[in-house]
């Protein structure tokens, strides 16, 4: 479970914002143009989040994926183990 924890955490990052904008998982998938049922899935972490649809929830999201995905694209982008929750936080506190 460690082993993924960026990724959930950038999965429960685009439900925030879903949810304070009132806007549902079906209404992502449909601007993504992909399926509900892939996008429950990734929600639900049985499917990956793969650049392609990181990229495109930010697009729709209209938030830089910079920002929307940080602690998971800095974890894939230095090839290392993923950063536990505490590291995270103290790297997105600096920045």
């Amino acid at each position: 479970m460690q082993d993924n924890l960026p990724e959930m955490e950038a999965v429960e990052r685009v439900a925030k914002v879903l949810r304070d904008r009132g806007s549902s998982r079906a209404w992502l998938a449909l601007r993504c143009n992909i399926s509900r049922n892939y996008v429950y899935q990734i929600f639900a972490g049985s499917k990956p989040l793969t650049d392609r649809v990181a990229n495109d929830f930010a697009r729709v999201l209209g938030i830089p994926r910079e920002v929307l995905f940080f602690g998971l694209d800095l974890q894939r982008r230095k090839g290392r183990p993923p950063l536990c929750k505490d590291e995270s936080r103290e790297l997105v506190e600096v920045a």
